[in-house]
């Protein structure tokens, strides 16, 4: 199963997890729903321009979380382990709407990140702790699993800028 595979990655790459290693996976989190929506596009002007503002401030914070200019304690572990549940069911509930194959996407991003270990099994790291990319990575190919999605935008719809963040 691959999300306890993803769970023994962190587990290996990040064993003893101090709150440092919390708000940079945290912002990694945000940065990962912000790209969610660089993928979308608005429908209409007021939408788009919507969808662009909210963009732009999760990828700001989630940058500001990454290098720790911005810190997050929890407040209610019941609540942050509900909210955190809830996501992987909702996200399996947009890629099912969607009719993208989340769960072989999942694997195959769950086989990537395995690759990033060195030949041992063991995580590599820079000198900022970072986990690089072993001599046996490979990027994860999710094209297959988006040949069939529904409510794709639509060419000739208005074009709202994204700004550069």
């Amino acid at each position: 199963m691959s999300v306890s595979q993803i769970l023994a990655w962190f587990q290996k790459a990040v064993p003893t997890p101090a709150k440092k290693n919390f708000n940079t996976q945290t912002g990694v989190h945000f940065e990962e729903v912000a790209e969610m929506l660089d993928a979308l596009s608005g429908d209409d002007a007021e939408s788009a321009r919507r969808l662009n503002a909210i963009r732009k401030d999760l990828h700001f914070f989630a940058t500001d979380m990454k290098a720790g200019t911005v810190q997050l304690s929890i407040k209610d572990p019941v609540e942050f382990v509900d909210a955190i549940c809830d996501q992987v069911v909702t996200a399996v509930g947009s890629a099912h709407m969607a009719n993208v194959d989340v769960m072989s996407g999942l694997q195959e991003v769950a086989d990537s990140n395995d690759s990033k270990f060195d030949e041992d099994g063991n995580p590599i790291f820079n000198e900022d702790m970072k986990i690089m990319k072993g001599p046996n990575y490979f990027k994860a190919k999710l094209e297959p699993y988006a040949a069939n999605a529904r409510f794709r935008a639509a060419p000739g719809l208005p074009k709202v800028a994204a700004e550069a963040f």
